[in-house]
């Protein structure tokens, strides 16, 4: 499948660094070949657990973390606690503080869960 950039972006309200997709970039530098391998969002781009340990991991208040996300307290202790669903862009935001803060995320498979954990200060 071929699709502009920018309506991909336009339409999933994400850089595709956040999605599970191999990306190849025609010649023409106007389209991008995707190929999935199964549903964008089969995998959640972030989850209230995930949200909760990283932050934990950063010793971060929910304040904190909706400062260096550029989201208001009440969109992350709501996202946190369960009670909403994030937006996509929200859920980029915090996901990215968090990543530039140290963590890494990681992807359930068929044995466990998602998870999170710190970034190996030495690989840089």
């Amino acid at each position: 499948m071929t699709v502009r950039y920018r309506d991909l972006r336009k339409r999933l309200g994400c850089d595709l660094q956040y999605l599970n997709l191999g990306v190849i970039i025609s010649t023409k530098m106007r389209d991008i070949d995707l190929c999935i391998p199964r549903p964008i969002w089969s995998d959640m781009l972030l989850t209230p657990e995930q949200c909760r340990a990283g932050r934990a991991l950063l010793t971060w208040t929910q304040d904190d973390l909706a400062t260096r996300a550029e989201v208001s307290r009440s969109t992350v202790r709501g996202f946190e606690s369960g009670q909403h669903e994030l937006h996509r862009a929200s859920a980029a935001a915090i996901r990215r503080a968090l990543e530039e803060g140290g963590i890494l995320f990681i992807n359930a498979d068929a044995e466990y869960g998602p998870g999170v954990r710190m970034a190996d200060p030495a690989k840089g």
